[in-house]
Order: structure tokens, then sequence, then C-alpha cells
């Protein structure tokens, strides 16, 4: 099974595991006690036009909202537009919601077509850039955080024309 963002995971599981629970009469719903009662504090919810866009360029838009130890980005790229090579700490899995783009990873610079539905998975620290064939739509979901983004300090993005 492809490894999808924690929280996506975590989500799918909760209500596969809760419909498996309901259709089995012998099985206990209860939450054990050991287990922490957590309140909402740290809970956020918006939607994506609650976010602000970044812009890079006159083609790279980017939404995002990042907890504790995830990032989900919303980026929208104008065909031709172009992310330049870049690393970072976090792993990332990119699901394109709409479009193609080339995605070039490693030392080995292997090129992946990715086009509406496809998601990959990039292990941390492994470099990447990526080019929109067409006007392209796309996810990324980031663990650990990018604080790069948080304090401004991606320059990689900032230096697109």
């Amino acid at each position: 099974m492809f490894k999808i963002s924690s929280a996506l995971l975590l989500s799918h599981l909760l209500i596969v595991s809760a419909s498996a629970l309901a259709q089995d009469p012998n099985t206990s719903t209860k939450v054990p006690e050991e287990l922490p009662q957590l309140g909402s504090k740290g809970t956020q919810k918006t939607s994506l036009t609650g976010l602000k866009f970044d812009h890079f360029g006159d083609k790279v838009k980017r939404q995002f909202i990042s907890g504790q130890n995830g990032m989900l980005a919303w980026f929208t790229l104008a065909k031709g537009a172009e992310v330049p090579w870049h690393t970072h700490e976090a792993e990332q899995i990119s699901h394109v919601i709409s479009g193609e783009m080339i995605l070039t990873v490693g030392i080995d610079e292997k090129e992946y077509r990715l086009k509406r539905g496809d998601i990959i998975v990039i292990p941390p620290h492994v470099p990447h850039k990526g080019r929109a064939l067409v006007d392209t739509v796309e996810i990324d979901v980031f663990s650990p955080i990018r604080k790069d983004w948080l304090e401004g300090t991606d320059q990689y993005l900032q230096d697109i024309d």
C-alpha cells in the first residue's frame, strides 16, 4: 500500500476501523482508560479559501497550513512553471489533483511524469525539482513541517521569476 500522509491515513484508518467495529457486535468501542483524554486545544479548522496565497513569480502559487508535525500545501502551477532544485529534511508526499508535470528526483535525475491522480513519495533530504507541462494543481504533505516556509527562508521559491 502506498504511504499516504499521516493525517489522511489516520483518517482513513479511523473510518475503516469504525466501520469494522460497527459490524462486529463482540467488539467494545470504549476508549481504553490508559489513553489520554485530549481536548481540542491546538485544533485548527479552515478552508482552502481561508488560506493566504504566496506568489512566486507569475506562475507559482502556494497555500499551506501547518500543525506541529505535519504540513499540507496546495500548489497551483501555470503551464511552464518550474520549481528549482531543492532539498529538505521533510518526507514529501505529492498528489496531482489536475494537470500534468515532470518531477525530477535524486542525484541520478530520474524523471517521473505525473498526471491527475498520481501520488509520489519523496524521502527526506532527496533533491528534486518540478515543471508543469500544463496548468497543474497538486497537494504536498510534509513531515516534519517545513520551518523554512514558516520563517520565510524558502529561498529556492523566493528566487522564482
